[in-house]
């Protein structure tokens, strides 16, 4: 959710207001400050350009931009600089339909499942059945959302958690088609349990077009970004395939499978599928209107979905999977058309290249299954190292 053009420009001039006298180089630097700007103005003049840089560059989320800027308020409150009460920022917000209210020390989502907000802003009591998440640093970007770190506050202790937050929101369209869909298909997916998948804790709504997914937060790299010798890289592959066959099992295709999609745990190198869910939910149930946009990385998207974005098939993750097999043995992707074997790196991974061959082959001859290409790499595999 962001902050709207024109919300923005009328907390750009509020603070314009608050400037006013001796106080103004004061009043930017705070506000500056409060938006993640640590280096000092040499003048006003310059403060009040480099604030309005600051703020500009935080529209995108309106949970912390609101909260950033009610924070800079109080700390001004605090130096004795004058400064107007919440109601003057609530009326701005409610002018143009933020869905937000600023209750002391509380900063509150109207019709939420969950209450969210920035790292270092402080939630007080909500109400009972009302979550409260802290979001702390981003840790994932992909094309249907960010992850964030995140914390929870019970009257024990606090736990952390990875909270995805849906972006672009399929309940922009049609709300209530999307409303339903997304609460059946999130008993799908929590029902999912398999050591090569993340779990998903709870899905929900934190405004009326946001929805969030909860997870565990997993500690480790992303099988991009992991070192690990030949053994390693079939064994863990030989457990993505079979995380791929259970989810093919439940009616689920990932349909973005790819490296930065692969969690691998750091306590026990087990690899870990992500965000298998969001293209599954972001699908409408007809088949006359499913997308008619690709979804997924180009790269890992097989040819016969490329001529035809509405074609769902198991076998899209299989030729994924074949791409990344290849990728992380030989340090890049392959050319389906003009195939490289792997057996000039080393004549050891020459019993490979028909697999991946038979794995990124046109639809037509490629392995049916992960079922298919896991027993013949079990076959090629020695056993866990």
């Amino acid at each position: 959710m962001e902050i709207p053009s024109a919300a923005h420009y009328a907390f750009l001039d509020l603070v314009r207001r608050i400037a006013k006298g001796q106080s103004a180089y004061l009043v930017f630097e705070t506000f500056k400050e409060h938006f993640g700007v640590q280096s000092r103005s040499t003048d006003a003049s310059w403060a009040e350009t480099d604030m309005e840089r600051a703020l500009g560059g935080a529209v995108d989320n309106a949970v912390a931009y609101v909260a950033q800027f009610w924070s800079a308020m109080e700390a001004l409150q605090e130096r004795e600089v004058p400064v107007p009460d919440a109601r003057v920022l609530n009326k701005v917000l409610r002018q143009h339909a933020v869905p937000l209210v600023i209750e002391p020390p509380v900063l509150r989502r109207n019709g939420v499942d969950a209450v969210v907000a920035p790292a270092g802003v402080a939630l007080s009591a909500a109400p009972t059945h009302t979550d409260r998440f802290v979001l702390g640093e981003r840790i994932g970007q992909g094309g249907f959302g960010t992850v964030y770190r995140a914390t929870r506050q019970n009257s024990v202790t606090s736990f952390e958690y990875a909270i995805k937050l849906l972006d672009p929101s399929p309940f922009n369209a049609d709300h209530a088609k999307a409303a339903a869909r997304f609460a059946r298909e999130s008993k799908v997916l929590q029902r999912l349990q398999h050591r090569a998948i993340v779990p998903v804790y709870e899905t929900g709504m934190i405004d009326t077009t946001q929805a969030y997914i909860l997870m565990p937060l997993i500690e480790g790299a992303t099988l991009r970004n992991v070192t690990m010798p030949v053994e390693q890289i079939l064994w863990s592959f030989q457990e993505i395939l079979c995380g791929l066959e259970y989810l093919h099992g439940k009616q689920v295709i990932h349909r973005d499978l790819k490296p930065s999609n692969v969690m691998v745990r750091a306590s026990d190198q087990q690899p870990v599928i992500l965000d298998f869910g969001c293209a599954y939910l972001f699908d409408d149930e007809p088949e006359k209107t499913l997308t008619t946009t690709l979804v997924g990385s180009a790269a890992y998207i097989p040819p016969e979905v490329h001529a035809n974005p509405t074609m769902r098939d198991p076998r899209q993750d299989v030729y994924a999977c074949g791409i990344m097999l290849y990728e992380k043995l030989r340090g890049h992707r392959p050319d389906p058309s003009d195939y490289a074997p792997l057996a000039l790196m080393t004549d050891a991974l020459a019993p490979l290249d028909q697999l991946v061959q038979d794995a990124i082959a046109p639809a037509s001859r490629r392995l049916p299954s992960a079922r298919a290409f896991l027993d013949r790499l079990i076959a090629l595999s020695p056993s866990r190292p």
